[in-house]
């Protein structure tokens, strides 16, 4: 009688287990699927969409300026370019205009009682009537001049901010091929605009973030199933919980660390990618021997 007792209560413990162990590999399933999805959003659909977007404004019309001009309020949000207008109306006809030119060396300050946005030629141009032109040299000395009319070209600061891809708008293969390019074959010669030496640390950083932070998705899992192996009895029950959701808070940051420690060399870079993985894989097989344990 009481062996059969016993190999009962094994019998239990045995099928309690395999549930345990068929809901892991339903979380490690699931785990894999988000996995793949959020690689296919960072890896394709994001940066095409950035892509897009920089395209669009590119090639959008001149709506885009007029929201640059708020009365009585210095906007640089252009670059190399601040704007000041006192007053517009709904014709978006500005008065008291103050413009500041800083993309070359010498900066240029435009004054005009009147301005409109038009397009001349295809390109975006800010009309100025009864003006001042002032140009500063290196030297601090100032030249000026009055006009009672003049056209300042929008268009090329539009198209220093919008013509060049961004890295995060870059297809993952391309980025690849800049650091098998840089980092592995070790040449200076450039593959493209954004491939060079002083951003193959940012590239480094980028393609580890759309290929394989997400790998650390499969270490927040493992640390989830060592809640389902742990009993509601046990006495320490609180305190295991409390112990895995801090490791679940410090491996999220990690993951962010690695991030950036990825890109210090190549070296750096394979080590944050094993890491996770090392880390999973003994987090698995922690489980599955604590598992068979309790089953012997």
């Amino acid at each position: 009688m009481a062996r059969t007792k016993l190999n009962t209560k094994a019998a239990i413990i045995a099928g309690f287990n395999k549930g345990k162990i068929t809901f892991f590999n339903v979380i490690l399933k699931y785990t894999f699927i988000i996995f793949i999805i959020q690689v296919v959003i960072t890896s394709i659909v994001g940066p095409n969409l950035q892509n897009k977007a920089r395209s669009y404004i590119q090639n959008s019309t001149i709506d885009f300026f007029p929201s640059l001009f708020q009365e009585k309020k210095f906007i640089d949000t252009v670059e190399k370019l601040t704007i000041f207008i006192q007053s517009k109306n709904s014709s978006n006809e500005f008065s008291d205009i103050y413009l500041k030119d800083d993309t070359n060396q010498s900066p240029k300050i435009i004054t005009a009682k009147k301005g409109f946005l038009i397009v001349k030629n295809d390109t975006k141009v800010l009309k100025l009537l009864d003006g001042k032109f002032i140009n500063i040299n290196k030297f601090g000395t100032a030249t000026s001049f009055n006009f009672e009319k003049i056209d300042f070209d929008l268009s090329k600061f539009l198209t220093k901010t919008t013509t060049h891809k961004k890295i995060q708008e870059i297809s993952i293969s391309n980025l690849v091929m800049c650091i098998n390019h840089i980092l592995i074959k070790k040449k200076t010669t450039h593959l493209n605009i954004y491939c060079n030496k002083e951003s193959i640390r940012e590239i480094s950083s980028e393609v580890y973030n759309r290929l394989f932070k997400p790998l650390y998705l499969f270490l927040l899992s493992s640390i989830v199933i060592f809640l389902i192996s742990s009993s509601y009895e046990n006495s320490n029950f609180k305190k295991i919980r409390l112990s895995i959701f801090y490791l679940g808070i410090f491996t999220i940051v990690i993951s962010e660390i690695s991030v950036d420690y990825s890109s210090k060399s190549t070296l750096a870079m394979f080590a944050s990618i094993f890491l996770p993985l090392i880390l999973c894989i003994i987090s698995y097989a922690l489980f599955y021997k604590k598992i068979n344990y309790k089953n012997n």
